[in-house]
């Protein structure tokens, strides 16, 4: 007779969760408090209030950073899909920097951050993005 011991698969399971990023401790950080803004130890990131609280006592720094990589996937998504595409490259470009910004524009009123942020990011990250889309139809590539 063979006893398996589950707690290992559990164990297993849970750290397979953590690493696909499927936790909600991997992105708020409840376990693991590494990163530039790290949460609070015990941070209850269920709670609104804290989380807003939280947010509000951010740096401009770390929606900066926000904003940068918002601009960056943009820019990369317009510029990479209209340089691959074989005809229309500039509508290519413009649906694949769109999708991006539609996900930005879902994160950034989803939750409550400042109006600067928002205001700035969306702008950032449209022009950013057309920009891209612009500069990947206007290139030859062969």
């Amino acid at each position: 007779m063979h006893i398996v011991n589950w707690s290992i698969f559990e164990t297993d399971f849970w750290n397979i969760n953590q690493l696909s990023h499927c936790s909600p401790d991997y992105y708020y950080g409840s376990n693991d408090q590494r990163g530039l803004y790290p949460l609070p130890v015990g941070f209850d990131y269920t709670n609104r209030e804290n989380l807003l609280q939280y947010m509000n006592n951010l740096p401009n720094q770390a929606y900066i950073i926000i904003t940068v990589s918002h601009a960056i996937a943009a820019f990369a998504a317009g510029l990479i899909s209209s340089l691959v595409s074989d005809y229309s490259r500039i509508t290519t470009g413009i649906i694949a920097w769109s999708i991006v910004f539609i996900f930005v524009m879902v994160y950034l009123f989803t939750y409550e951050f400042p109006t600067w942020f928002v205001i700035t990011d969306t702008l950032v990250t449209g022009v950013v993005g057309f920009l891209g889309a612009i500069i990947g139809s206007a290139r030859y590539v062969s």
